[in-house]
């Protein structure tokens, strides 16, 4: 019995040490038919044993269920060829985005820190980080030149600063949703040419100032879900935009009844809205005010278009005028020409045996007709 606990104890102290001698390899504990190589409950308890950690030679990883203090750069270092990364559950608060990477995402981690070098290029195109306890937008974000798609979604985001994507020429997708976004700055003009959508939804908004924004490729706005009450130039500031949400705000009835007008005339965006209110509601859409407001508002309307219509109808009269003076004049010209045919008939009847002597040739006239003489 105890040469058998001593040969147990062997056996662990073996495997001890050569863990910390050769090092911790870590394999892929499935690999799907897309060729993501998951590795399972992964667990470095010390930094300081990163460095000894291998990982198979793959540019997929998914991690599942990690528990890491630190998604460090002596970590990743250790996965040589992975490009391409999905992190899901567990616990990492801390992520280091490693240059080389093509895409990173990572759900339901318990990340507070995305590190950004401020001096590397980096590859990037896809950054993922949901479900987390971010609370602003990482540093360094506008050294991503490549990126596509960013996904900043479902964190506890308050203040946003437009400035921070400025050099983001080739983002596509913009998501800040459900974050409890209170304001969003913007000092200096930006300029997304590529940006097709921008998901603000369930945040707590209540003004958005959309001047120095240019976004000629907007198709997608997304805005349910605040406290709106207005937005200037919207949605005038974004020519392309053909899909915007705006239940679940407190817009102003007046100027919604304006700005849903505007939107009538050109047919588009199309947009979603309400499904019930408490209040009133246009074109299916919540908003705050008294009706009389809307009233008024809608007769001032009325009375713009009034008299639109009234300078019109004086443009048309001015028009009908000119061409009644045109009219005028052409019969005045037909009138002298029907004189002239009468003055020219009148000398040419009763000459029936009037004859035309041309070149020495001699011309009869009978009945209407010249007859040349043999």
């Amino acid at each position: 019995m105890s040469r058998s606990r001593s040969s147990w104890l062997l056996a662990v102290l073996f495997i001890y040490h050569s863990n910390v001698t050769f090092g911790l390899h870590y394999d892929c504990s499935y690999v799907n038919n897309a060729n993501w190589c998951t590795i399972a409950n992964l667990s470095i308890a010390s930094e300081q044993d990163y460095h000894k950690a291998t990982f198979p030679n793959v540019s997929l990883i998914y991690l599942n269920q990690p528990q890491l203090d630190y998604l460090s750069p002596t970590l990743l270092r250790q996965m040589i060829a992975v490009d391409k990364m999905e992190i899901d559950g567990g616990r990492v608060p801390k992520i280091y985005i490693k240059p080389s990477l093509s895409r990173i995402s990572a759900h339901k981690n318990q990340v507070v820190e995305v590190i950004i070098d401020s001096e590397d290029n980096y590859s990037l195109e896809h950054l993922g980080i949901a479900y987390n306890q971010i609370r602003e937008v990482p540093r360094n974000i506008n050294r991503l030149r490549g990126l596509v798609r960013l996904h900043l979604h479902d964190n506890q985001i308050q203040v946003v600063n437009m400035d921070q994507f400025k050099d983001l020429n080739r983002l596509k997708v913009l998501a800040l949703h459900r974050n409890g976004i209170l304001r969003i700055d913007t000092t200096i003009s930006i300029k997304l040419i590529n940006l097709e959508e921008f998901f603000l939804y369930g945040n707590q908004l209540e003004d958005l100032f959309v001047n120095l924004w240019d976004f000629p490729n907007l198709g997608t706005l997304h805005l349910a879900s605040n406290r709106f009450r207005s937005i200037n130039r919207f949605p005038e500031q974004f020519a392309a935009l053909a899909m915007s949400s705006l239940g679940g705000n407190s817009w102003n009835c007046a100027w919604l009844v304006r700005t849903l007008g505007r939107i009538a005339k050109q047919d588009k965006p199309k947009v979603s809205g309400d499904k019930q209110c408490l209040g009133n509601k246009v074109a299916g859409i919540c908003c705050e005010g008294a009706p009389d407001d809307m009233v008024l508002y809608l007769m001032q309307s009325a009375g713009d278009l009034f008299q639109r219509m009234n300078v019109w109808m004086i443009r048309q009269e001015r028009e009908i005028e000119s061409l009644r003076e045109a009219v005028g004049a052409l019969k005045n010209v037909t009138s002298k020409f029907d004189d002239a045919t009468s003055e020219w008939s009148e000398l040419t009847s009763g000459r029936s045996d009037v004859t035309s002597e041309r070149d020495d040739v001699r011309y009869f006239r009978v009945e209407g007709s010249y007859i040349r003489k043999k």
